[in-house]
Protein backbone atom coordinates (compact mmCIF):
# COMPACT_ATOMS: atom_id res chain seq x y z
CA UNK A 1 0.00 0.00 0.00
CA UNK A 2 1.05 3.57 -0.61
CA UNK A 3 1.09 6.61 1.60
CA UNK A 4 1.58 10.26 0.77
CA UNK A 5 3.58 12.85 2.68
CA UNK A 6 2.78 16.48 1.88
CA UNK A 7 5.65 18.77 2.92
CA UNK A 8 5.72 22.55 3.07
CA UNK A 9 8.03 25.16 4.58
CA UNK A 10 6.31 25.53 7.94
CA UNK A 11 4.91 28.02 10.35
CA UNK A 12 5.40 29.09 13.94
CA UNK A 13 3.41 27.07 16.47
CA UNK A 14 1.63 30.24 17.52
CA UNK A 15 1.70 33.91 16.61
CA UNK A 16 3.38 34.70 19.94
CA UNK A 17 6.85 36.22 19.81
CA UNK A 18 8.81 33.25 21.30
CA UNK A 19 7.32 30.84 18.74
CA UNK A 20 7.83 33.25 15.83
CA UNK A 21 11.41 33.90 16.97
CA UNK A 22 12.15 30.15 17.19
CA UNK A 23 10.63 29.48 13.77
CA UNK A 24 12.45 32.33 12.02
CA UNK A 25 15.73 31.35 13.70
CA UNK A 26 15.38 27.72 12.59
CA UNK A 27 14.48 28.64 9.02
CA UNK A 28 17.20 31.26 8.57
CA UNK A 29 19.79 28.93 10.12
CA UNK A 30 19.35 26.56 7.17
CA UNK A 31 22.35 27.03 4.83
CA UNK A 32 20.04 26.55 1.84
CA UNK A 33 17.92 29.50 2.96
CA UNK A 34 20.60 31.85 4.25
CA UNK A 35 23.42 31.36 1.77
CA UNK A 36 26.31 32.99 3.55
CA UNK A 37 29.48 31.52 5.02
CA UNK A 38 28.76 28.96 7.75
CA UNK A 39 30.76 30.89 10.34
CA UNK A 40 28.84 34.11 9.57
CA UNK A 41 25.28 32.68 9.46
CA UNK A 42 24.77 32.44 13.27
CA UNK A 43 26.10 35.95 13.74
CA UNK A 44 23.81 37.30 11.05
CA UNK A 45 20.71 35.31 12.08
CA UNK A 46 20.93 35.37 15.88
CA UNK A 47 22.85 38.61 16.26
CA UNK A 48 21.21 40.86 13.69
CA UNK A 49 18.19 39.61 11.73
CA UNK A 50 16.14 37.87 14.43
CA UNK A 51 16.63 40.55 17.11
CA UNK A 52 15.67 43.27 14.63
CA UNK A 53 12.81 41.42 12.86
CA UNK A 54 11.16 39.38 15.63
CA UNK A 55 8.64 42.06 16.57
CA UNK A 56 7.67 42.92 12.99
CA UNK A 57 7.45 39.23 12.06
CA UNK A 58 5.26 38.56 15.09
CA UNK A 59 2.97 41.42 14.05
CA UNK A 60 2.74 40.01 10.51
CA UNK A 61 1.91 36.50 11.75
CA UNK A 62 -0.71 37.97 14.08
CA UNK A 63 -2.42 39.61 11.10
CA UNK A 64 -2.78 36.38 9.14
CA UNK A 65 -3.26 33.96 12.03
CA UNK A 66 -6.43 31.84 11.82
CA UNK A 67 -7.95 32.60 15.19
CA UNK A 68 -11.02 30.46 14.50
CA UNK A 69 -8.92 27.31 14.02
CA UNK A 70 -6.11 28.45 16.34
CA UNK A 71 -3.32 27.82 13.87
CA UNK A 72 -1.64 29.35 10.86
CA UNK A 73 -3.56 29.28 7.57
CA UNK A 74 -0.72 27.24 6.05
CA UNK A 75 -1.16 24.45 8.61
CA UNK A 76 -4.96 24.55 8.48
CA UNK A 77 -5.12 24.36 4.69
CA UNK A 78 -2.40 21.69 4.52
CA UNK A 79 -4.56 19.43 6.69
CA UNK A 80 -7.65 20.22 4.61
CA UNK A 81 -5.71 19.31 1.47
CA UNK A 82 -4.47 16.10 3.11
CA UNK A 83 -8.02 15.09 4.01
CA UNK A 84 -9.28 15.64 0.47
CA UNK A 85 -6.28 13.87 -1.06
CA UNK A 86 -6.71 10.92 1.28
CA UNK A 87 -10.24 10.40 -0.04
CA UNK A 88 -9.36 11.02 -3.71
CA UNK A 89 -6.20 8.87 -3.72
CA UNK A 90 -7.51 6.23 -1.29
CA UNK A 91 -4.17 6.43 0.49
CA UNK A 92 -2.94 7.40 3.93
CA UNK A 93 -1.85 11.05 3.81
CA UNK A 94 0.12 13.02 6.38
CA UNK A 95 1.39 16.58 6.57
CA UNK A 96 4.89 17.68 7.53
CA UNK A 97 6.75 20.96 7.60
CA UNK A 98 10.43 21.54 6.96
CA UNK A 99 10.65 23.85 9.96
CA UNK A 100 8.71 23.58 13.22
CA UNK A 101 5.75 21.23 13.56
CA UNK A 102 4.37 18.94 12.37
CA UNK A 103 7.91 17.74 11.68
CA UNK A 104 8.95 15.17 9.10
CA UNK A 105 9.99 12.45 11.54
CA UNK A 106 6.66 12.61 13.41
CA UNK A 107 4.73 12.56 10.13
CA UNK A 108 6.56 9.43 8.95
CA UNK A 109 5.83 7.82 12.31
CA UNK A 110 2.12 8.69 11.99
CA UNK A 111 2.05 7.16 8.50
CA UNK A 112 3.38 3.87 9.88
CA UNK A 113 0.97 3.94 12.82
CA UNK A 114 -2.00 4.61 10.55
CA UNK A 115 -1.07 2.05 7.89
CA UNK A 116 0.96 -0.99 8.92
CA UNK A 117 1.10 -2.23 5.31
CA UNK A 118 2.92 0.68 3.72
CA UNK A 119 5.47 -0.30 1.11
CA UNK A 120 5.95 3.14 -0.46
CA UNK A 121 5.54 6.74 0.68
CA UNK A 122 5.24 9.36 -2.02
CA UNK A 123 6.80 12.61 -0.82
CA UNK A 124 5.20 15.68 -2.39
CA UNK A 125 7.05 18.92 -1.66
CA UNK A 126 4.32 21.53 -2.07
CA UNK A 127 6.42 23.73 -4.34
CA UNK A 128 5.82 23.49 -8.09
CA UNK A 129 9.20 25.03 -8.92
CA UNK A 130 12.73 24.03 -7.91
CA UNK A 131 14.54 26.30 -5.48
CA UNK A 132 17.22 25.34 -3.00
CA UNK A 133 15.52 27.36 -0.26
CA UNK A 134 12.26 25.41 -0.59
CA UNK A 135 12.22 22.23 -2.68
CA UNK A 136 15.83 21.13 -2.12
CA UNK A 137 15.86 21.75 1.62
CA UNK A 138 12.65 19.72 2.01
CA UNK A 139 14.03 16.83 -0.06
CA UNK A 140 17.35 16.90 1.80
CA UNK A 141 15.61 16.85 5.18
CA UNK A 142 13.22 14.04 4.22
CA UNK A 143 16.19 11.97 3.03
CA UNK A 144 18.17 12.77 6.18
CA UNK A 145 15.29 11.74 8.46
CA UNK A 146 14.55 8.65 6.37
CA UNK A 147 18.19 7.51 6.65
CA UNK A 148 18.19 7.66 10.47
CA UNK A 149 16.27 4.42 11.04
CA UNK A 150 14.92 1.49 9.10
CA UNK A 151 11.43 2.33 7.85
CA UNK A 152 9.25 -0.46 6.46
CA UNK A 153 8.74 1.39 3.19
CA UNK A 154 10.66 3.10 0.41
CA UNK A 155 10.18 6.75 -0.49
CA UNK A 156 9.51 8.28 -3.87
CA UNK A 157 10.02 12.02 -4.17
CA UNK A 158 7.93 13.95 -6.68
CA UNK A 159 10.04 16.14 -8.95
CA UNK A 160 9.13 19.82 -9.51
CA UNK A 161 5.89 20.00 -11.47
CA UNK A 162 5.70 23.64 -12.59
CA UNK A 163 5.24 22.55 -16.21
CA UNK A 164 3.01 19.49 -15.68
CA UNK A 165 -0.17 19.77 -17.77
CA UNK A 166 -2.43 18.90 -14.81
CA UNK A 167 -0.86 21.66 -12.68
CA UNK A 168 -1.18 24.20 -15.49
CA UNK A 169 -4.81 23.16 -16.02
CA UNK A 170 -5.55 23.59 -12.30
CA UNK A 171 -4.00 27.07 -12.34
CA UNK A 172 -5.97 27.96 -15.44
CA UNK A 173 -9.25 26.86 -13.85
CA UNK A 174 -8.47 28.80 -10.69
CA UNK A 175 -7.60 32.04 -12.43
CA UNK A 176 -10.18 32.03 -15.26
CA UNK A 177 -12.98 33.74 -13.26
CA UNK A 178 -10.65 36.66 -12.52
CA UNK A 179 -9.76 37.17 -16.16
CA UNK A 180 -13.29 38.38 -16.84
CA UNK A 181 -12.67 41.42 -14.64
CA UNK A 182 -11.11 44.62 -15.89
CA UNK A 183 -7.46 44.94 -14.91
CA UNK A 184 -4.29 46.62 -16.12
CA UNK A 185 -1.80 43.91 -15.23
CA UNK A 186 -1.89 40.34 -14.02
CA UNK A 187 1.04 39.46 -11.75
CA UNK A 188 2.00 35.89 -10.86
CA UNK A 189 4.08 35.19 -7.77
CA UNK A 190 5.19 31.97 -6.13
CA UNK A 191 5.76 33.69 -2.79
CA UNK A 192 3.47 35.52 -0.38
Amino acid sequence: MKGILLVNTGSPESCERPDVKAFVTEMLSDPLVMTVADWFRPILVKGIIVPLRQFASTAHYSLIWDKKHKCSPLIYHAYKLAGKLEVAAEATVEVAMRYAKPDIESALKRLVERNKHLHEVIVLPLFPQYAESSYKTVVDEVCRVFSLKPYPFRIKIIEPYFNHPAYIKALTQTITPYLEKDFDKLIFSFHS
